[in-house]
């Protein structure tokens, strides 16, 4: 995060969704937006717009990843804020006059770069994307599928020089447990 320049990158999180083709899936930008609100409006996180996010996604956001922002804004003596969140629609989807369905957790470092920079008020520079599960209260960010394509969605881009994402081998059970061809593919990737 950067501590000064542009506002409008105050709480924008680069990330890439799987979505699934005809064949493979592909990766696709996208961002998400978070705005910081006063508190006590009983709901911690609102999401706005034509993307929905599911509700098992909407609950670890709310019982993993914001107790880690707060725990952050809080050290640095800011109040515990409510957030309101958007992801962009992609054109897919728009021209078709639909908005996706996010189900997954591969956006979860996304979520908390957006929290914690709409929180702290610390612009986020905008050639950055992240991919990755936060798997715990303690932060520890792991795998997730699809990283090969969203490599490839992040340079086409033209936008991203940086790609934030876990270490495949720091937690062998990717290797071991998910079927060969798929973990050959991600490894390849890198």
């Amino acid at each position: 995060m950067e501590s000064q320049g542009d506002n409008g990158s105050v709480g924008r999180a680069k990330t890439a969704i799987l979505v699934q083709g005809l064949g493979e899936p592909v990766a696709i930008l996208t961002e998400i937006y978070a705005q910081a609100a006063a508190g006590d409006s009983g709901k911690r996180i609102t999401f706005r717009g034509p993307v929905k996010v599911a509700d098992k996604t909407v609950s670890h956001l709310e019982t993993v990843i914001l107790p880690i922002v707060d725990r952050i804004t809080c050290s640095l003596n800011q109040p515990p804020r409510d957030y309101i969140l958007s992801i962009s629609n992609i054109s897919a989807s728009a021209t078709r006059e639909v908005g996706l369905l996010i189900t997954g957790y591969s956006a979860d470092l996304s979520f908390f770069l957006a929290l914690l920079s709409a929180g702290l008020q610390a612009a986020i520079r905008q050639d950055l994307m992240a991919t990755g599960h936060i798997g715990s209260l303690a932060g520890d960010v792991v795998p997730v599928l699809g990283v090969a394509a969203k490599i490839e969605a992040a340079i086409a881009s033209g936008d991203v020089t940086e790609f934030l994402f876990p270490d495949l081998e720091k937690d062998p059970s990717a290797e071991l447990l998910a079927p060969r061809d798929e973990y050959d593919r991600e490894r390849q990737s890198l």
